[in-house]
Formats: C-alpha cells, sequence, structure tokens
C-alpha cells in the first residue's frame, strides 16, 4: 500500500448556540371522508350532517406540502381547537376521535395507538396525545378525525409533534484533514420535556456532533458542515460511539487492553479506567520488581516484558498475580499483539516465526494479516499462508485504529493505503530483432489490470476480471513494455512475431 500523510490534531470547536423546537406541519387538506369540510384562515373547520340518522362522520386531512426535514420517531402530538358551534337542538355528545394516519391519499393506514379522545364539553385550546412508546412515522402523514353529528368544530391547521425522548447531553468536535479533535460537551438545560434540539454557531468545515443515548454513551449524530443542524434522531439511530483518545503521552510504553490505556514508566503500571482513560478508583497502579521495557496483548491477555523475560498479568485489584511465560528477554520498547524476542516474535498458539531474521520491536494483529516493524525501521505484513511482504520505507512506530495503520517516519503520521497484497510490476522485455506483439494474456484471480505502452507514447489498458487479453498493440519493435495490476497473477502468457524491415529504393 502507499502512505499518505496525516496531521496533527485539531483544536476543539467553540460550544455553539442551540434552542429547544418542536417539529409542526401544516396539516388543513381535505382528501376524503363524509363531513362537510371548509377552509378557513389558520385552519378548517369540520361539519356532520344534521339530518342524517348516521351517528357521526370523519373526513381524512392531509398537509397542505410535505415537510422537507422530518423525524423519524415521535412521542406524542397535539391539535388546536378554535372553535365550537352547536348545529342542532340534540346533538350527539360523545368524545371526538381523531388519529394518525400513513399514506393518507392512497392506503389510509391508521397507526396504531395513536389516538386522542376529545370528550364533552368540547374544549377550545390545545389537545395533546401522549404516546406509551415511540411511534416510527414515514411516508404521507395525515390525521383522520371523527366528528359527532349536530357541531361544527374549527381546528387550527397546525399540528404540534412531541419527541419520543428529552435530550440534554451533546458533544461536539471539529475533523480536519481526517483527523477528530478532543470535543466540547453542551448541556441542554431546560424545564421543558420531549423537544429536538436546533443547533447554531457549529464549526466551520467538517464537524460531528455526538449525543448521549439512554445508555449514557455519546454516540455519532450526524457528520457534516454548515453552522446549522436540527437533532430530529432517536437513540436507534444513532452512530457510532465517540472514542477519546487522550491516552498520556509521558509514559515511555503504552498499549491498549479491554478499552483501557496500560501505560508503563519505570517498574510501574498505571492501567487506567474503561474507556476514559484517566486513573480514578477504578483504574489501577501496579508496581513489579523490575522495569518494564515491552508491553503485550495476545488473546486478551496483558502481558509485560523486563529484561528477565515476558510475564502474564492475572486478575484484578488485590487478587492480581504475574507468572513468567518465557525467559528470553523482550526488545526493549516492544509494544504488540504477540510477544517480541530478539528474532521475530511468538504468534499466537503458535511458536516463534523466525521468518523475519531482525530484532521486533512492534507487532500488530489486522483484519488482513500482521504487522512486524523492526528495529532498523523495516515493517513486514505477514499473511495467514506465512508469506510476507514489506511496506516501502523507513519507519519509527506505527498505531493500529479503527481499522486503518498509521505510520510515523522523520516527516511525520502517516496512512497506509490501498490494497494490501496486491500484484504490480512494471518492465520491459528487448528484441535482438524487430518484433509485433500478436496477442497477450494475463492469467489469475479477481480483478487486474493489463497495460501496453504503444509507440505513439500512451497505454493500451484493459481491466476487469481475469483472464485480460490484449491483441496486436503496435510499440516500439525493438522493445516491449508491459505493467501489470493484479491481486493474484499465476501466469503471463505472450505470443509475438516477427516484423518484416523494407528498405527504400531510391
Amino acid at each position: 500500500g502507499s502512505a499518505r500523510k496525516v496531521e496533527s490534531r485539531p483544536s476543539g470547536p467553540p460550544a455553539p448556540g442551540w434552542s429547544l423546537v418542536y417539529w409542526t406541519v401544516e396539516i388543513g387538506t381535505f382528501e376524503s371522508g363524509t363531513l362537510s369540510y371548509q377552509a378557513v384562515t389558520g385552519g378548517y373547520w369540520l361539519q356532520d350532517q344534521t339530518n342524517d340518522p348516521e351517528y357521526g362522520a370523519h373526513a381524512y386531512i392531509r398537509p397542505s406540502s410535505s415537510p422537507s426535514s422530518t423525524p423519524r420517531y415521535v412521542g406524542g402530538y397535539a391539535v388546536r381547537i378554535d372553535g365550537v358551534q352547536q348545529m342542532s337542538s340534540r346533538p350527539f355528545v360523545e368524545p371526538i376521535q381523531v388519529q394518525l394516519v400513513r399514506e393518507v391519499r392512497t392506503d389510509k393506514e391508521l397507526i396504531e395507538g395513536t389516538e386522542l379522545l376529545i370528550g364533552h364539553p368540547y374544549r377550545v385550546g390545545e389537545h395533546r396525545a401522549r404516546f406509551l412508546s415511540s411511534v416510527r412515522i414515514d411516508g404521507s402523514l395525515g390525521l383522520r378525525i371523527w366528528l359527532n353529528a349536530g357541531w361544527r368544530v374549527t381546528f387550527s391547521s397546525v399540528v404540534r409533534f412531541y419527541n419520543a425522548i428529552t435530550p440534554r447531553y451533546y458533544a461536539v468536535t471539529r475533523v480536519v484533514n481526517g483527523v477528530e479533535s478532543l470535543p466540547t460537551y453542551v448541556e441542554v438545560s431546560t424545564e421543558e420535556s420531549n423537544y429536538w434540539v436546533s443547533f447554531s454557531g457549529l464549526p466551520a468545515g467538517t464537524w460531528r456532533l455526538y449525543r448521549k443515548d439512554s445508555a449514557g454513551v455519546y454516540r455519532l449524530v450526524h457528520e457534516g458542515s454548515g453552522s446549522a443542524y436540527v437533532d430530529y434522531k432517536s437513540d436507534e439511530e444513532l452512530g457510532e460511539e465517540l472514542v477519546l483518545d487522550s491516552a498520556s503521552s509521558s509514559a515511555q510504553l503504552c498499549v491498549g487492553w479491554n478499552r483501557r490505556a496500560v501505560l508503563a514508566e519505570g517498574s510501574r503500571l498505571y492501567i487506567t479506567d474503561a474507556g476514559r482513560y484517566g486513573i480514578t478508583d477504578d483504574g489501577e497502579v501496579i508496581d513489579v520488581q523490575e522495569e518494564v521495557i515491552a508491553l503485550a496483548v495476545v488473546r486478551g491477555q496483558l502481558y509485560y516484558g523486563t529484561r528477565e523475560g515476558w510475564y502474564v498479568l492475572y486478575g484484578w485489584g488485590e487478587t492480581l498475580t504475574t507468572a513468567r511465560v518465557s525467559s528470553e528477554p523482550a526488545v526493549v520498547g516492544f509494544v504488540g499483539d504477540m510477544l517480541g524476542g530478539q528474532e521475530g516474535a511468538f504468534l499466537p498458539g503458535a511458536v516463534r516465526d523466525m521468518s523475519v531474521r531482525a530484532r521486533v520491536v512492534r507487532t500488530q494483529l489486522t483484519d488482513v494479516g500482521v504487522y512486524w516493524l523492526t528495529d532498523t525501521g523495516e515493517l513486514y505484513r505477514r499473511y495467514a499462508d506465512g508469506r510476507w511482504t514489506k511496506v516501502a520505507g523507513e519507519w519509527r512506530a506505527f498505531q493500529y485504529y479503527g481499522g486503518v495503520l498509521y505510520l510515523q517516519d522523520d516527516s511525520g503520521l502517516h496512512r497506509l493505503q490501498g490494497a494490501p497484497g496486491s500484484f504490480r510490476v512494471k518492465f520491459t522485455l528487448p528484441f535482438e530483432s524487430p518484433m509485433q506483439l500478436y496477442q497477450l494474456v494475463l492469467l489469475g484471480s479477481g480483478e487486474g489490470v493489463l497495460k501496453v505502452l504503444e509507440r505513439g507514447g500512451s497505454w493500451r489498458v484493459v481491466s476487469g476480471s481475469m483472464p485480460l487479453a490484449l491483441d496486436r498493440v503496435g510499440h516500439d519493435y525493438f522493445s516491449l513494455e508491459i505493467e501489470i495490476e493484479a491481486l493474484e497473477v499465476s501466469r503471463l502468457l505472450l505470443e509475438l512475431e516477427p516484423r518484416l524491415q523494407r528498405e527504400r529504393v531510391r
């Protein structure tokens, strides 16, 4: 793979402004039903026929236009009655029923658990329905209203919706060149409940907004740009957890273990709190008999290395004990997820791999293989079948974070990118006599790219699933320049034919 320079951590953003909002929808278009309907300023009235024998009637009312930004889950809603008029001497006095509807224009699917009953006498003012659990809304939202005979009721066209939760705690970070800053925390403090939060003054460039969920974990709400954003998301829609990578850099060695940071300084080990990277009563400070010169985590077990050998730590707190697992001295500064020795390393569940005849100072097991860094700055990758490859460059250290390998050299931090384990080669075939290409075939598996340099200086390219073939390409008749990129190559077949040179007679 190739390496890309990574910038240092940016500064945290200033705290953004916030305000509480409730989601409102303008509903006031009659879709269908048996009630009389009349639009009025700011609302509409409904009335059942006074001379029919029916007990009451219903109407389906939909929004005049679809809102551009909507929540997916709501916890309640409120309708407002602006006026009530008795239209007969003996009207029915049963409750008015209001209910949310999906796809109000077509299927008119009633949403369970959203019924609102307004009892007689029908009070002018706001009437609110509170749900026992959050309700998912989608499609063309609307209302179904059932009204008794003998009444004319005027409704406001504005329907207010309430959140299913009451969010309070947020965190905001900046992202510059793929690097995230430490968070700035924001607390929404109010006596109101079941609101959504509208943010203003968000930082320039890319930012990430996190919210503490019901389990107390800050999780991603949104990554975006722009100075304003409204958080309409439920806990179910939140993304990845906020990770605070802020362990102390003053220690000589550090390794991640069981959501904690383990730091070594002299003959003392510091084990931080789970997920917080700070030393409190939940953390641990351990004194050992010898200077700690190496750290490793193998299959979830913590090891430390000294000049006398490797030790494993068992238990926690008062029950913590150690046991020696290897008498071979560790390499000074070794950190990894295998045990490092003078040459090679002890692989999990296996003997030492001696393929790398060098002092290994760091190891890392990833989803795509094992990386080993030697004390001379060479970085090797070991495949599952035992094959090895070397990453170009001279490196001082590396770190595996979020599925990405970061490499450090004298110029700074770099991000390893590209398809690991791919095959790429460029070569030139010289000819003693003029030749021309008849056919070139590349055999292998997976996707590949086959290139031949044409006589005019441009490349003739074919790509896709192998096998790949090129026929009769005009090129320099005394040489053929070829470039191959593929995941796995088994054979290259080349067929040439002599080029007849004719001499012009003057």
